[in-house]
């Protein structure tokens, strides 16, 4: 058994074979850890308090749901570094997945559809 601490208070947690993506609220971002050997790879998101995680290997796209704050997405390169991001305003986000090119984001409002290029 391995005791990890976060600077803030870690609210939601999402993983695969090779990563894990731990949440924070209080606008601490996200931080992303080595799967195999718990090494932290990357802090990002700082300003932000993460309400759910969503990572696709496939398109090395992040989508990140932040409450009241919207929706951020990163595009990851190979070791965890930020290629590309952007801010989607949006009512209060729940989650966000990505489907034929489209972002969705479950919201308050309902579902909100977005192309990012």
């Amino acid at each position: 058994d391995t005791a990890m601490t976060t600077p803030f208070i870690p609210e939601v947690l999402y993983s695969n074979e090779e990563f894990l993506f731990v949440g924070m609220g209080e606008h601490g971002g996200v931080k992303i850890y080595a799967i195999d050997s718990m090494e932290e790879q990357s802090w990002i998101a700082e300003g932000f308090s993460i309400r759910d995680i969503y990572w696709d290997p496939l398109s090395n796209l992040l989508l990140l749901s932040c409450g009241d704050q919207g929706g951020v997405i990163f595009q990851l390169g190979g070791n965890m570094n930020v290629n590309n991001s952007w801010i989607l305003t949006t009512s209060y986000a729940y989650a966000a997945r990505e489907y034929n090119d489209h972002i969705l984001v479950s919201t308050k409002n309902g579902i909100e559809m977005f192309v990012i290029q």
